[in-house]
């Protein structure tokens, strides 16, 4: 939004430039503004603005951390599911999914969506280290000791039951490595 409230400011100076003649100055204003708005441009595009910002502040950290990170979300137009919903779901689903797969050999996480008539169904993928301990709940056993863990997946299965949804745990053997899967299915 700042960017678009200042792009007249921006006209304006390259057309005084360019009258000026001052060719390399131009250049060099093009260049910067590329580079702030490549900045401020998510580099995940969804269909829905929240969910931009928060798979790419994610994908950021991913690449930061040398984890590989492959999205295939997308988030219809006419979704009935609040975008506010879907961020706790995300957001919570790829903390957890960071938290887990750094401790592996090749840390992975992928995320995506599809929807099947009226069911919107999340898959999120992700390297472990080794199996996670699964309570009764069905729920994995956090082993975070501090205040303030083990919501997430709680928030997530809430926010599907919300939406006459569940969540599905699954952990495969891939490889050496095990691989954790949470699926949230979300009725429309």
């Amino acid at each position: 939004r700042a960017l678009r409230h200042d792009i007249g400011n921006h006209i304006s100076v390259i057309e005084g430039l360019v009258q000026n003649h001052k060719q390399e100055d131009v250049e060099e204003y093009v260049k910067e503004l590329k580079e702030h708005y490549e900045e401020i441009t998510p580099a995940i595009k969804t269909g829905n603005a929240v969910c931009d910002v928060a798979i790419s502040e994610y994908s950021d950290r991913f690449s930061k951390e040398g984890v590989q990170f492959e999205c295939n979300f997308i988030y219809p137009a006419d979704l009935k599911i609040n975008a506010f919903d879907m961020c706790v779901i995300l957001s919570n689903a790829l903390q957890n999914a960071y938290e887990a797969t750094v401790k592996s050999k090749n840390p992975f996480i992928s995320i995506k969506s599809v929807v099947h008539d009226n069911v919107f169904i999340l898959n999120v993928r992700n390297s472990i280290s080794e199996k996670v301990d699964i309570g009764e709940d069905g729920l994995p056993h956090t082993t975070k000791q501090e205040k303030g863990h083990g919501y997430g997946l709680k928030n997530i299965r809430s926010i599907a039951h919300k939406y006459k949804g569940e969540i599905e745990i699954k952990q495969d053997k891939a490889g050496e490595e095990w691989c954790f899967v949470l699926n949230v299915m979300l009725v429309m």
